[in-house]
């Protein structure tokens, strides 16, 4: 049986296998919950602690199909994967033209912005932000705030801001514009060598990235991108993934053998814990810590210390465990993830807010893998993503403002095989051993 999978999952032109990979039949339902806050005005007004009420799902049919596919001289493939959503309303508690009350990020970011400047652009900045008239909550459709995105004007200003920025073209949305684009260039072994099938080679041509601050943290070394693993990893007790959201690889540990809704026997890995723990509680994630600017806040200053404060240069932030930074990876954006609800997080960030409840059951972020193929049969990968307000020195408009990390909204990422597919692969998987057994 392991020669003939061996044999199959081999990816090359003109297979079975081959179009599978290509085109996957599978349909991705991207699940969007937003957090809605309920007391805006009593939070601007009095600094009261943010109520939140979750909303959702709102739901989307992602399709995944790879292009500019070239098979190189190495045993390896490079090519694209286009990523296209599809709003689903059957699967939804509502339709993408519902409001919801949420923070206002481009204010946030611009907060963030601020701190990196030294005197007198800081100086310049900040009085544009007090004289600005911008709320720190705003109301948004959810079609706004994922993939069509709302003009701001912060964002409009963006190139000056930071390069970075200029391809937003003014517009922000937690997806824009992200529909039907891809992640960049991927290379990976075909699998002309089982052990190695679906490892990653290299992206966008380089064998490591050039974000993080060690080389071990930059490595994808026997990493997939989730879809299939080889089999001899997928009977391990440790698989890694690279997530290009989260611009690193992230390790799933075996948790137990379970059934899955389709009837396959799968070993489901569990995103590992040591994910999101902090340097102090797990050194080898020091080259993941923060690198968003820090200060120390004083809603009153007289005139020359203002002055003095303007000129200091910044440290980074440290943040407890259970939430990661993603800054590096986003531009400089205060965008933080996390489990949603913050679940397994250190205490303080939930104290900060009223309305969240983690459960591991709903919140966990895991893959179930068919062993002998090495295919992800089944899967939740959860995230969050929170928005850390950091007030710059002087932005007296928002002195009541929480300098907190802010849940903005969580998404559920599953995957649905069709019958026919579900049909192929257990034909390949079980046959085998039926007629061996007679």
């Amino acid at each position: 049986m392991a020669k003939l999978i061996n044999k199959l999952c081999f990816i090359r032109e003109n297979s079975i296998f081959f179009n599978y990979w290509k085109d996957p039949p599978a349909i991705f339902h991207h699940k969007v919950y937003f957090f809605n806050v309920t007391n805006a005005d009593e939070i601007i007004s009095i600094g009261a602690k943010p109520q939140l009420t979750e909303i959702g799902p709102f739901t989307y049919r992602m399709k995944l199909s790879k292009t500019n596919i070239v098979f190189n001289n190495n045993d390896t493939v490079s090519y694209r994967e286009r990523r296209t959503w599809f709003f689903d309303p059957s699967l939804s508690v509502d339709s993408e033209d519902a409001k919801i009350v949420t923070l206002n990020a481009p204010l946030t970011i611009a907060f963030t912005f601020v701190l990196q400047y030294s005197s007198p652009i800081r100086q310049i900045l900040l009085y544009a932000l007090n004289h600005a008239n911008e709320s720190l909550f705003i109301q948004r459709s959810v079609k706004e705030l994922m993939f069509h995105g709302y003009d701001d004007s912060f964002l409009s200003m963006g190139s000056i801001v930071s390069p970075k920025f200029a391809k937003n073209k003014g517009k922000f949305g937690y997806y824009w514009p992200k529909n039907g684009t891809d992640d960049g260039l991927f290379t990976v072994h075909t699998g002309s060598d089982i052990n190695l099938l679906a490892l990653i080679d290299r992206i966008n041509g380089q064998e490591k990235l050039k974000l993080w601050a060690s080389d071990e943290c930059n490595r994808f070394n026997e990493s997939t991108l989730g879809q299939i693993q080889p089999p001899i990893l997928a009977k391990s007790q440790k698989v890694k993934v690279f997530n290009p959201a989260f611009c690193r690889s992230l390790s799933f540990e075996f948790l137990r053998t379970e059934k899955t809704k389709d009837g396959f026997t799968a070993r489901k890995f569990l995103l590992s814990k040591k994910t999101f723990l902090n340097a102090s509680d797990y050194p080898p994630n020091a080259c993941f810590e923060s690198k968003l600017p820090k200060k120390s806040y004083q809603t009153r200053t007289s005139f020359l210390e203002f002055f003095s404060l303007l000129k200091q240069k910044t440290s980074t932030l440290s943040f407890p465990s259970g939430v990661m930074d993603m800054s590096k990876c986003l531009s400089g954006a205060p965008i933080i993830f996390s489990l949603p609800h913050f679940l397994h997080a250190h205490h303080s960030f939930l104290d900060a807010i009223n309305g969240l409840s983690p459960n591991a059951l709903a919140h966990d972020f895991w893959l179930d893998i068919e062993p002998a193929t090495g295919t992800t049969v089944d899967m939740a990968f959860r995230t969050q993503i929170n928005l850390h307000i950091n007030l710059p020195i002087g932005l007296s408009h928002y002195n009541n403002s929480p300098q907190i990390v802010f849940p903005v909204l969580w998404q559920e990422v599953g995957i649905h095989w069709p019958e026919n597919f579900i049909f192929l692969l257990k034909f390949l998987i079980y046959t085998p051993i039926t007629v061996s057994s007679i």
